[in-house]
């Protein structure tokens, strides 16, 4: 297992020589022809599933509303212990593609330019916040990935909107992974599973993560949070997952290979 994990990362480093940052498209790979904000190429760029400006979204966490309702039917049936998120990306095409990279990949370098994504979403949306903090792992959970993708794109955001970033959010037992569990089985996976530091009483807390779900590991996280006194918490992901109706699911589980998402 660890000499297959050596391997894997000499290649990776390998090929970060052979295609350097800033020089090539961080999604398809091909040659930029000019000076890019998230080292996407034109046609990339074209195809990313932003939320724009102006956009019809839900007021609690930020997914594009496609209807009359105000909120989606995801926060309809959530009591939310944070005050909002925002993302910058819809969960689908290109934005699967770059956090599968980034998560699964093994490419970290990507953090950097996604997170200049989080700081427009933010700049965007006139949020502020004291202090950033992200969703942690244990210690076990973090050796076996190696890294924690929210954490750089924590470290990114902090450093673009000169932001302290914070470790006070700890995760204290394993979880088994979100992926294929219902709502409310996500909740029980995660009940109990994060504790806060008092460092973060009566601070604005900003909370970070890749993909926004069920919104389940942001509540529990803000739960936490909220336990140890934190003024508010508001969160941001990359992405956030439109909800789909039963049969939308089933339609698109015949027609696709399931992604492996966690939030």
């Amino acid at each position: 297992m660890w000499f297959s994990e050596i391997i894997k990362r000499a290649l990776h480093g390998f090929k970060n020589a052979l295609y350097p940052a800033e020089v090539t498209c961080d999604a398809c790979g091909n040659e930029l022809t000019g000076r890019s904000r998230y080292r996407l190429c034109a046609e990339c760029t074209e195809t990313l599933p932003i939320i724009k400006s102006g956009e019809e979204i839900c007021p609690q966490c930020g997914v594009p509303v496609k209807n009359e309702a105000v909120y989606c039917l995801r926060c309809q049936n959530m009591r939310s212990k944070f005050e909002l998120n925002r993302s910058p990306l819809v969960y689908e095409g290109l934005a699967v593609t770059l956090v599968h990279k980034l998560k699964f990949g093994g490419q970290k370098y990507l953090a950097e330019a996604l997170s200049a994504m989080l700081a427009d979403c933010f700049w965007d949306n006139g949020m502020s916040a004291d202090v950033i903090l992200y969703v942690p792992m244990t210690k076990r959970e973090q050796r076996v990935r190696g890294f924690n993708q929210s954490e750089l794109l924590a470290r990114g955001l902090s450093k673009r909107l000169n932001v302290p970033l914070s470790d006070a959010l700890i995760k204290i037992k394993d979880t088994k992974g979100q992926r294929g569990l219902s709502a409310e089985e996500r909740r029980k996976n995660l009940e109990g599973a994060f504790h806060a530091l008092p460092e973060v009483s009566g601070k604005n807390c900003l909370l970070i993560d890749d993909v926004f779900t069920t919104g389940t590991t942001i509540n529990e996280c803000a739960s936490a949070l909220r336990h140890a006194h934190a003024k508010s918490v508001c969160s941001m992901t990359l992405s956030i997952a439109v909800l789909k109706l039963d049969g939308e699911k089933q339609k698109e589980e015949k027609g696709a290979k399931p992604n492996a998402v966690d939030g």
